[in-house]
């Protein structure tokens, strides 16, 4: 990345700032970095332990264990009624890398990239690095955090194509599948080239 790309990202990061703050002060409840609140449960402890004496400890394949994949698509239709094929899943260290990974998969150098407001940071950093374009909508406590589909309508028809970064997934989706209420009809009706 040279220079010029460099000093296109945002100065200082948000969330640093926060822990940085935060580290200053008493009885601070943290919200910004996604850190559960619970122990780790037990059956999770044990599974990792069985398979560190089992020896699996070796590095897997850049996608993901390919039993994991299996399990992760069996849970995608269970659960969550989402047809996903294990060929398709990519297991990542993460929600960051997950996001970036996407990103740069997916955007072309200008494409302008749907982020909420207020958002993770990390999707803006991401697009930018993606060479995207961050294309801003507000959500608010009075609507419920749901998206004005108006706004997003604008948004996404003056400058398609665009990547939304409402929900993790792949290919061509439904975004009507993460709004609530009375949203979701409205929205079946407009497909997003990506979403993410």
């Amino acid at each position: 990345m040279n220079r010029r790309r460099i000093n296109e990202l945002p100065g200082r990061s948000g969330i640093r700032e926060m822990m940085d703050l935060a580290a200053t002060l008493e009885n601070v409840i943290h919200l910004e970095i996604g850190e559960p609140d619970f122990p780790t449960p037990p059956h999770v402890v044990e599974a990792v332990q069985k398979a560190l004496h089992g020896g699996n400890v070796k590095y897997t394949l850049s996608r993901g264990d390919a039993h994991l994949r299996d399990l992760i698509a069996e849970k995608l239709r269970q659960r969550n009624g989402i047809e996903g094929q294990p060929e398709r899943i990519v297991v990542t260290i993460g929600g960051t890398s997950a996001v970036f990974a996407a990103l740069l998969a997916t955007v072309n150098g200008g494409d302008g990239v749907l982020i909420p407001d207020p958002g993770w940071p990390t999707f803006e950093v991401a697009t930018l690095l993606a060479r995207g374009r961050p294309l801003h909508y507000r959500l608010s406590p009075e609507s419920g955090f749901q998206p004005d589909l108006d706004e997003i309508d604008r948004l996404a028809h003056d400058r398609e194509p665009v990547a939304h970064q409402h929900a993790v997934g792949a290919g061509r989706f439904d975004v009507a599948q993460f709004l609530v209420g009375d949203a979701a009809p409205r929205v079946r009706a407009h497909r997003f080239e990506h979403v993410l």
